[in-house]
């Protein structure tokens, strides 16, 4: 099943990474404020997302997202 990594950023500057199978359907959950981790920080915008072949790759890719505790880093892999 197709999948994507995605990176958002909040109208006060702080970014999230996440990963799904419908990328329409949780940016409107984000936007509601379905997940308490985005729920503060709305609206959120879409900066960029990449498409995977699994979720098991997208998820591998968001955790190393995680790691890496560099927004900047993620913004330069999807500018790549």
């Amino acid at each position: 099943m197709p999948a994507t990594v995605y990176l958002l950023c909040s109208r006060t500057g702080r970014y999230y990474y996440g990963s799904t199978t419908d990328l329409i359907r949780r940016l409107e959950q984000h936007s509601r404020g379905h997940t308490t981790t985005t729920a503060k920080d709305a609206p959120w915008q879409l900066v960029a997302s990449r498409d995977f072949d699994s979720l098991a790759d997208a998820r591998q890719q968001e955790r190393t997202f995680k790691r890496w505790k560099n927004p900047h880093r993620v913004l330069a892999w999807f500018q790549r």
